[in-house]
């Protein structure tokens, strides 16, 4: 009997700064399958300031499911900066054929998964995704995923945002960015984001951002002045850097809050950053940073309340045009130029086959 397909979802830190997760299906519980051929994505060579093509190689392993009454084999789907995957056999009735599941394995085609239950960084390494209601499991590692996640709690716990105030957003059409402008809209905020192109400040307008400004051709300054000429009551700082030392010096509210979440801008920077401190005291600014895994145990509440919100039409999407597999490198490169919007997803359109060089995939940003 052919192996009856199921998706899940995997996701793993792969390099500094980024992540990366997977889609996958299960076959016939029980069943021994015959070694696959895995391929998955490495460093060739750690980069200095930006990452290059050349940094990256792809290389070829066996994985086969053993008789471990735990183990699970699991092949991709969608492959992202986040990826997806799909289960393909399992030794464990806890995992079923036709169920979902979220999964932190690495970026690869295939995974053999010795203890699906093992505590990691994110949580359990693969666990049960819950029922979405008919959205997309491809949401599962965008907006009901990690950066969701990151967006959501980031936001409503860390910064307690209340009906009138004014937010502002930096790397405002990231996958987290673009949440928490939403977010931030349902708690009745006037909301500020900033982005790095035409296309992407048009994209926020769509999502109903109050205000956006392209940092490439209004200074912090300028747009802050005309957009928030009372200051901001909340940052969530994607970038760091000159932006946020541009915020914090001259924009920010008397006891305002400051989420720290990112740091784009600095990641492949090897200069000082000017310091914040003297903004921090003379302001009494209440600043904190956002570590998701600290919210593992809440994330069935998340999801819950973020598939509400998107099927009322309060939160949004964004999609892109079919690439090739073959450009995922490319994409981790584009990420530090500025020009990757949402959440990308690399979707692999076959899934009861092995992952070929030649196979086309289709590309989503959630």
């Amino acid at each position: 009997m052919a192996a009856r397909p199921i998706l899940c979802l995997l996701g793993s830190k792969a390099f500094v700064g980024f992540r990366w997760s997977s889609v996958c299906v299960f076959g016939e519980s029980g069943r021994r399958y015959e070694t696959t051929v895995a391929r998955k994505w490495t460093l060739a060579k750690q980069w200095e300031g930006e990452p290059q093509l050349s940094d990256f190689r792809v290389i070829e392993e066996p994985v086969t499911l053993s008789s471990n009454a735990k183990e699970i084999l699991i092949e991709a789907i969608y492959l992202s900066v986040d990826p997806y995957m799909r289960i393909k056999a399992s030794n464990t009735p806890r995992f079923p054929t036709g169920g979902l599941v979220l999964a932190n394995v690495g970026w690869r085609t295939h995974t053999a998964v010795p203890d699906p239950d093992k505590e990691e960084l994110f949580g359990p390494v693969v666990r049960p995704l819950p029922d979405f209601g008919g959205l997309s499991p491809s949401l599962a590692i965008g907006c009901l995923g990690m950066p969701g996640m990151t967006g959501y709690f980031g936001l409503l716990d860390r910064c307690q945002p209340q009906a009138g105030e004014t937010v502002l957003v930096s790397g405002a059409a990231g996958a987290v960015g673009s949440i928490v402008g939403q977010v931030a809209k349902v708690q009745g905020c006037t909301v500020i984001g900033s982005a790095g192109s035409k296309e992407k400040c048009d994209w926020l307008q769509e999502l109903g951002f109050d205000h956006v400004f392209n940092y490439k051709e209004k200074s912090v300054d300028e747009a802050l002045t005309e957009m928030a000429p009372d200051g901001v009551d909340i940052y969530f700082d994607n970038v760091g850097g000159d932006f946020t030392y541009d915020v914090m010096k001259s924009h920010m509210k008397f006891n305002g809050r400051i989420a720290i979440c990112g740091a784009i801008a600095q990641y492949n920077a090897w200069e000082r950053e000017r310091s914040t401190t003297m903004f921090i005291i003379d302001k009494q600014l209440n600043i904190k940073g956002v570590y998701v895994p600290a919210y593992n145990n809440r994330y069935y509440e998340f999801v819950a309340q973020m598939s509400q919100w998107i099927r009322e039409g309060k939160l949004s999407t964004k999609k892109q045009s079919p690439m090739d597999l073959r450009t995922c490198r490319t994409l981790l490169c584009r990420f530090s130029e500025d020009r990757i919007s949402g959440r990308l997803l690399s979707g692999l359109p076959n899934p009861t086959r092995t992952l070929r060089t030649t196979l086309n995939s289709q590309m989503a940003f959630v």
